[in-house]
């Protein structure tokens, strides 16, 4: 079993492996079933039981050889409590003969830090760093808090700050750059605390206290939850002496941070433990080169920047209103002139590119105008495989460029499109999908922008992928990104940024008890009449049951198995396939049969 001591959070495998004593032996597959356990000692768990299915040949000549094979079954994250497996092997004809019995006991631990503890970490990962800092780009790295109580102080300790002035970039020439701490505040939950901390000796030294607005005698505490609870800003510290220009190239470098959690309080000054771990709580800031497009340089290349390349260009004299380094990280196709191909480059590379930054928030400007975005609360279907998804945005103060990246199921639904919506008339929508995350853009390139507004920003059209079987999917805000009108970054947040899709009308095959003990009931839904048959199989294709033949009308229907066979003598425990085929129309459902 993987893991071998795994959690709620883990995703458990079952792994069986054997072999057969001669070659008259076949494998002939597996089946799994569960049967829950209903005692008041074990009131969560379940007993899986895995059957080896094989025969043996005896009429054959049988050589002496080793027949192996191997078995491995995704089981899943299982609720916390202890189970038990049990591994047969059975006679593929005659499921009463076991050959072979072996069984395995094991728990599922509960996921997350126990209660009556805290838990700090760094989050979010973002392609495998915790932050990401680049030159005239600092980096946000943000700490986390598991707490299920209130905290009204604590005190923890970053240390792992390096150094990279001996680091050798190219020709032999020393990097010339350390890393130091700017900016530190408290963020979500921990907003009403205050916090004093220093940076010395590449550690970072801070502590939470209740203080927040001390003239006001304002009492502040992290209220209990999870995620993060401060922002830490990192810069590049440049050395000057050694330090050559900015075209200097820079190698990719990754470092390991360490968090010490030296103490946490509750509110009535009483100590909380720190969550046991089994390893240093450590986090990776990367330094990479200046990123292409990224001209104002914050570290993420997004819809803020393109704003800001359409304002360079439009000036009339652009090294006037834009400095060289924002320039030349503007210049998306090195020919040293920034122009209109340049802002198509950056929009084609920024929308072609995964989200870097969805994972975590971008630090706004202080001052900065606020703004929202939503889905539709319900999709608009057109057809009977194409439905049209609404996206809503509010803004107080006029908008020059949008940036959304959803996220769908590839394989239930396709991109077809996306238009700008009333609100934004006249701006043109550039797109991207691919591999499930579709990227929206939207800019004021006439140097126009938005004005405030309330309404529809942008319509996707969405259609089924043809032969999907899903009854529902979800279509979910990765991110959004905003600038305002003077090419500042908006603080953009989201609202009902998930949306479950119902399919309409969709043929669905569907049993519940499943497992069932003696009687399942069948429903099937049909989008057109048509004549079909219902019938049950076993797991080598055989047929054990007509449950219906005949003609059926459009719309949903009832029909049960009883878990006999055409004779009426019962089947045996194991899994079994329902299948309704009619016409072009084909579904099918595997269904576990549980005999006391």
């Amino acid at each position: 079993m993987s893991p071998p001591e795994p959690t709620s959070c883990d995703s458990v495998l079952f792994s069986v492996s054997g072999y057969f004593t001669d070659g008259c032996w076949h494998y002939d597959g597996y089946d799994v079933e569960m049967l829950p356990i209903r005692t008041a000692e074990s009131p969560v768990g379940a007993v899986f039981r895995l059957r080896v299915l094989c025969h043996h040949d005896s009429a054959a000549a049988c050589p002496l050889i080793i027949v192996p094979y191997e078995i491995s079954h995704p089981v899943g994250p299982l609720p916390p409590g202890p189970y038990l497996l049990i591994v047969d092997e059975v006679d593929s004809g005659q499921f009463e003969v076991i050959y072979d019995h072996r069984q395995l006991s094991f728990t599922v631990g509960q996921c997350g830090p126990p209660p009556g503890c805290v838990l700090p970490g760094f989050g979010p990962d973002i392609g495998g760093c915790n932050a990401i800092v680049s030159p005239g780009a600092p980096g946000l790295l943000y700490l986390t808090l598991d707490n299920p109580m209130a905290v009204a102080g604590a005190e923890m300790v970053v240390d792992g700050f390096l150094q990279f002035r001996d680091t050798v970039c190219a020709s032999s020439v020393r990097c010339g750059y350390g890393l130091k701490v700017t900016k530190v505040e408290p963020v979500g939950r921990a907003d009403d605390m205050g916090l004093a901390w220093t940076f010395s000796e590449w550690k970072l030294h801070m502590m939470f206290h209740p203080l927040s607005d001390i003239d006001a005698g304002g009492l502040g505490i992290i209220e209990p939850g999870t995620g993060a609870v401060t922002r830490i800003v990192i810069e590049m510290a440049v050395d000057s002496t050694i330090w050559l220009d900015s075209t200097q190239v820079l190698p990719d470098l990754d470092f390991t941070l360490t968090l010490q959690p030296v103490a946490f309080a509750d509110e009535n000054a009483q100590p909380i433990p720190v969550c046991p771990t089994t390893a240093p709580i450590t986090g990776t800031v990367c330094v990479r080169p200046a990123q292409k497009c990224d001209v104002n340089g914050d570290g993420r290349a997004d819809v803020v920047d393109i704003v800001r390349m359409i304002q360079c260009i439009m000036c009339n004299v652009p090294e006037g209103c834009c400095t060289p380094d924002e320039i030349a990280r503007g210049d998306c196709n090195g020919d040293g002139v920034l122009n209109v191909t340049d802002v198509v480059c950056c929009i084609r590379r920024i929308l072609d590119s995964r989200c870097q930054w969805c994972g975590g928030p971008a630090a706004p400007e202080d001052g900065a105008e606020r703004a929202s975005v939503a889905l539709s609360l319900e999709p608009e279907w057109q057809t009977r495989t194409g439905f049209s998804l609404p996206v809503s945005m509010f803004s107080a103060s006029e908008v020059a460029g949008v940036e959304l990246r959803i996220a769908y199921d590839p394989d239930v639904l396709s991109v077809q499109g996306v238009d700008a919506g009333e609100q934004a008339r006249g701006k043109d929508a550039h797109f991207s999908a691919s591999d499930g995350e579709l990227s929206i853009m939207l800019v004021a390139a006439d140097g126009q922008p938005l004005p405030p507004c309330a309404g529809e920003l942008a319509r996707v059209s969405f259609s089924l992928v043809e032969d999907a079987s899903a009854e529902r999917t979800v279509v979910s805000l990765l991110g959004v990104a905003g600038a305002g009108a003077n090419g500042t970054r908006l603080e953009v947040g989201s609202t009902n940024s998930e949306l479950e899709i119902v399919m309409p009308f969709f043929p669905s095959l569907a049993s519940r008890p499943n497992p069932f003990l003696g009687l399942t009931d069948i429903s099937l839904y049909l989008d057109s009449g048509r004549i079909g048959s219902l019938r049950v199989y076993d797991t080598h294709g055989r047929l054990v049951s007509r449950v219906f033949e005949g003609p059926l009308a459009a719309g949903a229907h009832s029909f049960e198995w009883n878990g006999r066979d055409d004779g009426g003598r019962e089947v045996p425990s194991g899994v079994y396939f329902l299948k309704f085929e009619g016409g072009a129309r084909s579904l099918s459902r595997k269904v576990v049969l549980l005999r006391r």
